[in-house]
């Protein structure tokens, strides 16, 4: 079943987020992430994802702030942003990025 979102919960300025949250944000949990990451990401994806993690290294603050506001358990755009983050995350941990 899919879950209505509003991604209007986001401020102006972090709006930037909901594309990539709606394309990579159902890679959840580290199995799908670490496949996705090491075996599937295209190239384009690649320097997508990258782009991305910059973006979050001066929007990380008020990242996590929206996240103290809107809860992932009870809102579908939080979920689909800390995933997406917790992805970015992990492929420059893996130095993928």
């Amino acid at each position: 079943m899919e879950e209505s979102r509003d991604w209007n919960k986001l401020p102006p300025e972090l709006r930037y987020l909901a594309a990539s949250a709606e394309v990579y944000g159902s890679l959840q949990f580290d199995d799908p992430v670490y496949d996705f990451l090491q075996h599937r990401m295209t190239p384009q994806e690649q320097v997508e994802l990258k782009a991305l993690s910059q973006k979050y290294e001066c929007d990380g603050d008020a990242i996590d702030q929206w996240l103290d506001q809107y809860p992932m358990t009870i809102h579908a755009e939080a979920r689909l942003v800390y995933f997406t983050r917790y992805l970015v995350g992990t492929g420059c941990d893996l130095g993928l990025l």
